[in-house]
């Protein structure tokens, strides 16, 4: 059984990010910094700070991306194929200081957000959701939707086929 190996390179180049078996929770993985040169190595985000309120389990980490300043972590998991992807999921923020676990959308069904990026202040995420673009605001916790959908035609903030 071959095992994948995926390493993301910290901005500055002085060291790695990957993703490992966590030693203290069972099922999860931590995400690990690999000091270069040299062997250093630390858990940045242990397993146990991806467990929902009312989970067993950790989340299952299929993305993610951080914040400019690092301080938020948003995770994309429990995705669903569109077409020749797995572009709808859900997405969950990390706030590091507070280790305050949030998942985006509000009362949005499973697997419907795609495509959700911080804001360059890192206070909000805009996704799309049934067509439409929405920002949601981290810390007053308020969704707004910015484009309507005019008919059932029109889809704001992805492409669809065009024959």
């Amino acid at each position: 059984d071959a095992q994948r190996f995926s390493a993301r390179w910290l901005p500055d180049g002085s060291a790695y990010e990957t993703w490992e078996e966590s030693e203290e929770t069972d099922g999860g993985r931590d995400l690990v910094v690999h000091d270069v040169p040299g062997d250093g190595r630390r858990v940045l985000v242990p397993a146990a700070h991806l467990v929902p309120q009312d989970a067993a389990a950790p989340l299952a980490v299929e993305d993610y991306t951080w914040s400019a300043d690092r301080a938020r972590l948003l995770i994309y998991t429990n995705s669903k194929r569109v077409w020749r992807r797995n572009t709808r999921g859900d997405y969950w923020v990390l706030d590091r200081a507070s280790r305050e676990l949030r998942q985006l959308g509000g009362d949005a069904p499973a697997s419907t957000l795609m495509f959700a990026t911080f804001a360059p202040s890192g206070r909000q995420v805009a996704y799309v959701r049934d067509k439409n673009v929405y920002v949601e605001d981290l810390h007053e916790q308020h969704i707004r939707q910015v484009t309507h959908a005019s008919s059932a035609d029109v889809i704001n903030g992805t492409f669809d086929w065009e024959y």
